[in-house]
């Protein structure tokens, strides 16, 4: 959804102090209405890394050693 405003003036700091007007009013109705504006978001997922099983790795390495062994 867009909003357009045409403020009409010549004095920057005016433009500006209007502009903060308008978009606090914006905000105050869409508070008023209960509800809110959407903002990006990220997440962010942190693990733990396990340590290797020790049994499963001396398999591994045992396959890889009969692989070289056959080409």
């Amino acid at each position: 959804m867009d909003i357009f405003c045409y403020v009409f003036g010549t004095d920057w700091n005016q433009y500006l102090a209007i502009r903060e007007d308008l978009l606090l009013r914006i905000m105050e109705v869409v508070s008023r209405s209960g509800t809110g504006f959407a903002f990006p978001s990220q997440v962010n997922y942190l693990a733990r890394d396990s340590a290797p099983d020790a049994t499963r790795t001396k398999e591994a390495e045992q396959a890889v050693a009969a692989w070289r062994q056959a080409d």
